[in-house]
């Protein structure tokens, strides 16, 4: 069951839509309320898995996001949650003693849970740092996630853990919010082939790595002046369109939201397929090249990330390697 529970714990690294919407922060319907939001959080769009999404930025146009997720009873797989985090942010597991080390007490609307902390590996392209809540229940466990750009999370982690103080679950609700999130979510056996099976053309240089969470490929390229590598994702859905997705990457080098009258100039359109699209964006020295492909059904979700100095050369080969056949 761990196993496949893997993909709904790690859903924040397919980070979740940020398309603002109005909601009721405390309803009887509501599997999880709060009595005041910290200052700067904006309520978002949930991912598949969460039932609650906020978005903070900090200086410089950086991001992170706040999310909170129930899933089935994991009460004594500490162990196994602290290394499935750390595995998202290219960290080695850890043992069960130095597991239970990276735990602290704390409350949760009034209840005792558990708190840790990673930081991604220093070669990790993407500087992320995640503090995570849980609180073990009968009827479920949940996740409250503060993650994202390592600034704005220690900025933040005071306020999370003020804010965790005022959450309540309602169980009560939680069951028919566990029915919506299962409906979302991808069934297993849509889960497309294995790397090796692809058939697209790899550039010369490019190198075979291993995937991440929620990657179907990944590649390191030719570090001409800075490290960089391209990801592939494949998915049953766009994940909230195109905005949504715009959004993500651009948090993911630091960049501010953009409105939905911006993609005229941040999306050029792509010969891939139809509907298929690519994005370029820039800023403090690292690149962000994406491309959206829908194709049979599925939408393919490609990164060249890293310093713009390695990214900027390899812009033409991506784009051929995106118009390839997989």
């Amino acid at each position: 069951m761990l196993l496949a529970l893997i993909p709904f714990l790690l859903a924040g690294c397919d980070r979740p839509e940020i398309r603002s919407y109005r909601v009721a922060k405390e309803t009887s319907s509501s599997p999880v309320t709060w009595a005041k939001l910290p200052d700067g959080w904006a309520v978002t769009e949930n991912s598949r898995m969460s039932v609650a999404a906020f978005l903070v930025g900090g200086e410089g146009g950086q991001t992170a996001e706040i999310t909170a997720t129930p899933l089935p009873p994991l009460g004594g797989r500490e162990t196994d949650i602290v290394n499935m985090w750390r595995q998202q942010v290219g960290q080695p597991a850890l043992g069960d003693d130095e597991a239970a080390k990276q735990l602290q007490p704390v409350a949760i609307g009034g209840e005792e849970g558990q708190l840790f902390e990673i930081s991604s590996s220093p070669t990790n392209s993407e500087p992320t740092r995640i503090v995570t809540a849980m609180l073990h229940r009968k009827s479920a466990s949940w996740f409250f996630k503060l993650s994202g750009d390592p600034a704005v999370v220690d900025a933040q982690k005071p306020a999370f853990v003020e804010f965790l103080k005022t959450v309540r679950v309602n169980d009560a609700a939680l069951a028919g919010a566990a029915h919506s999130m299962a409906a979302r979510a991808p069934a297993p056996h849509s889960a497309p082939p294995p790397p090796q099976n692809f058939k697209w053309k790899v550039p010369e240089g490019w190198q075979p790595a291993a995937p991440g969470p929620m990657q179907n490929a990944k590649f390191s390229v030719p570090a001409s002046g800075g490290a960089a590598e391209v990801s592939v994702s494949i998915f049953p859905s766009d994940t909230g369109g195109t905005l949504a997705n715009v959004n993500r990457w651009r948090g993911q080098i630091g960049l501010g939201a953009a409105t939905e009258s911006d993609l005229a100039s941040l999306v050029t359109p792509l010969t891939a397929s139809p509907g298929a699209l690519l994005v370029d964006m820039a800023n403090n020295g690292r690149q962000f090249i994406g491309a959206i492909v829908p194709r049979g059904g599925q939408w393919y979700f490609y990164k060249l990330l890293g310093e713009a100095a390695a990214v900027a050369p390899q812009k033409e080969k991506f784009v051929e390697f995106v118009k390839s056949e997989p």
